[in-house]
């Protein structure tokens, strides 16, 4: 014999339905502790559509709409915003060309340390340094490429 159904509860933390004031379900609306949230169908750069969570920047479900149907249009005219995971470092930066650089730099300054004297030492580490930041590389590559650019273009 089997045990009686139970209703089940639904999850408290997890995504629920957005309905109007006539009990009516709203398309494409969902809230989620306290924000509303828009689950739309974005194509990335090879075509592959796949179902992303947007955050819609509203407190009322009429703001909420609009911002929904902003989204629409903005990616149906290929203008929306990319959404996704960020970029890591390795995307900017050709790690292999970088790691070949190091090593020569490395093989150098031990070639040079025996005939070089204390202070040229103290000077080289703020050079390294200066040629190797994180801003000087990423503006070295060219694989980076703001928002605000990928519209331009």
């Amino acid at each position: 014999m089997q045990a009686p159904a139970k209703p089940r509860k639904p999850a408290s933390n997890g995504y629920t339905k957005v309905f109007d004031c006539r009990k009516r379900r709203v398309r494409g609306r969902w809230r989620c502790h306290g924000r509303f949230f828009a689950n739309l169908t974005v194509a990335d750069d090879l075509g592959k559509k796949t179902s992303r969570w947007v955050p819609l920047n509203s407190g009322t479900l009429t703001k909420a709409i609009e911002d929904y149907r902003r989204l629409l249009v903005e990616r149906d005219d290929d203008r929306l915003r990319p959404l996704g995971l960020t970029p890591t470092l390795a995307d900017y930066i050709d790690l292999a060309a970088l790691d070949a650089h190091v090593t020569q730099q490395r093989l150098a300054r031990h070639a040079t340390a025996d005939d070089s004297s204390a202070q040229s030492e103290l000077t080289e580490p703020t050079d390294a340094k200066r040629r190797h930041s994180y801003a000087n590389q990423l503006t070295s590559s060219d694989k980076r490429q703001t928002s605000i650019e990928k519209e331009r273009a």
